[in-house]
């Protein structure tokens, strides 16, 4: 299809479209712009008996176009939480729709993600006040399969302004367009290119799915390739069996000898394990009414084989973060190794958004897949994490809104073993972290890896689906990020021994590489690009013990004994882990040495438990220091160095870190590892 076939699509079926003006002016007359900035909580988030802006945009079924089947967070406030988050919210709507009068893209883009508004919120927000700018359409394949049909380059455009650019061009092509009344085009681009088939595809292939095969998710992100790449909406009312077969063969000749044919380059290793022919494969069966393809009798459907590091920074990278390519490595390895990770260092430096930007490239669905919680600082218990049971009626469970509990029953769901799910605790010690995580930490070690919730005293079914016990799945992983200031707490020396702790800090060099660029940061230009390494990613490696590791472990083990702040056995295990899978699973172009691997193990894994006063730290700091050289010979003593590389250390990460502790405690008299 071609932009002329499709405006000749749209004016045969304009007819048949009833305009949405009159729901629309309803709605302006409620909610008047201009009153916007003036908003209070209850006329924003007050619900259907206060005719609330959120209630009117969600169910009032006249206005374009659908956003519910989520939680009330994708409106960035609701009614539970802290009063004092709605104003940033209100202000940032204003702030869009300002922006948008001005078409400054840069600047919608940046309040969206700060605000955590969820785009097709905003896409239906803007669409309704500026509809001479915006289609109501806030699908993302949809539109992109629009902007493809119409040849607009969107290569690192955000999906506003890929709705806006269609707009203008389709407009631009016809100008008739702009003529028909509120949702009439949107509403005859929808019933053209809208996605009818896939979810039906999707279901079945789940049922189905004939062992060794990709996802169901993995195939339908196949489809979407195949139908941006052919310009044509594969998965429409009414699909063309006899095209989708010569799509099928194509796909068989080509996908091998062209991996990054169908999505420019970004998702090549679809075309290297074959999902393409037989996502397009298995689409033809279930038109048809038979059984999946079996993976032992079709070449191009062989079972997924591949984590790939690569793909994973380059799909954090496209959300527009400045953060080394080592940093993203030590994140993922990390996790791979142990399901728990803290990420600490200066605030503002990246931490939550490499969260965030890694669980969205390796997650299929974000939205059930990934849970983002501030930890409050009046966290006392597992309350705010796991809700309780009602102590006057034993049927009913409390789940708080920023709730764990979702997450951890979809995640323990048989169908979803091979999918990762990412609990994601903001600012995770401004509370005291062993009083509402105990629960975690327990479970962590244990067989069972098991939470109680509650006891069930009679068989009635449990408040919206509450289970007695939770399982802390192999599959679900825990990233938690910190600032050291005086509002928050230290660890406890439990919590470290659970985590690798990894730091992050920013050179006078790197300050002056971010001033210079002019990048903004869309976390959903990330959203599944790296999801073909998901089954991989959870999967529980084994990799081979390198025992020329062991001199160092045990050297190092001597000098942190002299201050009791040695390692046990499951340390000793998981520095193991974490170099070999560094080692055997990168497939960058800059691969981890071993010593780099070796140098990011002791730094993230046995320093953070440290600290202690100068006269205590001094002496075992000038000890580790000198292991950080070849042959324990560093050109500088550490009393006499003047930066952490001083004398070319083959550890460079631990030597910068000890470097600072010791200047730390010389300076202050103590010194630990978050401090320094």
């Amino acid at each position: 299809m071609n932009a002329r076939e499709l405006i000749e699509q749209i004016s045969a079926l304009k007819g048949a479209v009833v305009s949405s003006d009159a729901a629309r002016d309803s709605f302006l007359k409620k909610f008047p712009k201009e009153s916007i900035s003036t908003m209070d909580i209850t006329k924003y988030a007050g619900g259907k008996e206060n005719d609330s802006f959120c209630y009117n945009l969600e169910f009032v079924k006249e206005l374009p176009f659908g956003i519910g089947g989520r939680s009330a967070r994708k409106f960035g406030y609701h009614t539970k939480m802290p009063a004092r988050l709605y104003l940033p919210v209100r202000d940032g709507i204003v702030s869009i729709l300002g922006a948008a009068e001005k078409d400054d893209f840069k600047t919608i883009n940046s309040t969206l993600n700060r605000i955590k508004v969820s785009t097709d919120v905003i896409l239906k927000i803007l669409s309704i006040y500026a509809p001479e700018k915006f289609i109501t359409i806030g699908h993302e394949h949809t539109l992109k399969l629009l902007s493809r049909i119409l040849e607009i380059n969107t290569e690192g455009k955000s999906l506003i302004e890929i709705n806006n650019m269609c707009q203008v061009k389709l407009c631009t092509l016809d100008p008739a367009l702009k003529d028909y009344g509120f949702n009439v085009l949107g509403s005859c681009i929808w019933r053209i290119l809208s996605p009818a088939k896939q979810k039906g595809f999707v279901d079945w292939f789940k049922k189905n799915r004939p062992k060794g095969s990709g996802s169901a998710d993995s195939y339908s992100k196949s489809i979407e390739m195949l139908c941006y790449f052919y310009k044509e909406n594969l998965y429409g009312n009414n699909p063309d069996l006899s095209r989708l077969k010569t799509i099928c063969a194509e796909t068989l000749q080509y996908q091998r000898t062209n991996n990054g044919l169908y999505f420019g380059g970004r998702s090549s290793s679809y075309g290297r394990k074959g999902w393409y022919s037989a996502a397009i494969g298995n689409y033809i069966k279930y038109l048809e009414g038979a059984a999946p393809i079996k993976s032992d009798t079709q070449e191009s459907h062989p079972a997924p084989d591949g984590f790939s590091i690569f793909e994973t920074i380059k799909a954090v990278k496209s959300t527009g973060l400045f953060l080394k390519d080592l940093d993203i490595k030590r994140l993922v390895f990390s996790l791979m190794t142990k399901r728990f990770v803290i990420l600490s260092g200066l605030s503002g430096s990246g931490k939550t958004q490499l969260a965030l930007a890694l669980s969205h490239a390796i997650c299929e669905d974000a939205n059930k897949q990934i849970c983002f919680i501030p930890v409050g600082a009046d966290w006392t218990n597992r309350e705010p994490l796991l809700g309780y049971p009602n102590a006057l009626d034993d049927t009913k469970y409390f789940i708080p809104e920023n709730s764990a509990i979702p997450l951890l029953v979809e995640a323990q769901k048989p169908e979803n073993q091979d999918k990762p799910f990412f609990l994601i605790l903001d600012e995770m010690n401004l509370s005291v972290v062993e009083r509402y995580f105990a629960d975690f930490l327990s479970a962590m070690e244990t067989s069972e890896r098991s939470i109680n919730l509650w006891r069930k005293t009679n068989d009635k079914s449990p408040d919206r689906g509450v289970p007695s016990t939770l399982i802390l799945g192999n599959n679900v992983f825990i990233i938690g990020t910190i600032n050291v200031d005086e509002t928050t707490y230290m660890f406890s020396p439990k919590v470290l021994d659970r985590a690798n702790v990894i730091e992050f800090k920013i050179t006078a060099e790197e300050m002056s590489q971010y001033l210079e660029s002019d990048s903004s940061i869309n976390i959903g230009l990330a959203d599944g690009a790296a999801a073909s390494c998901a089954a991989e990613f959870v999967s529980d490696i084994k990799v081979a013990r390198r025992n020329e590791i062991n001199t160092v472990l045990s050297n190092f083990f001597v000098s942190l004994k002299k201050l009791n702040a040695e390692f046990g056995y499951r340390s000793a295990n998981e520095i193991y882990k974490f170099i070999g899978i560094a080692l055997e699973k990168d497939d960058s172009e800059k691969k981890m040495t071993l010593d780099q691997a070796i140098d990011s193990a002791i730094v993230q894994k046995l320093l953070p438990k440290l600290h202690g006063s100068k006269t205590k730290l001094s002496p075992v700091l000038k000890e580790m220091w000198r292991l950080c050289f070849k042959d324990a010979k560093p050109q500088t003593e550490l009393e006499d160095a003047k930066t952490g590389d001083d004398g070319k250390p083959i550890y460079p990460l631990t030597a910068d870190k000890i470097f600072r502790m010791y200047k730390w405690a010389f300076d202050n008299g103590f010194a630990s590892f978050a401090e320094a």
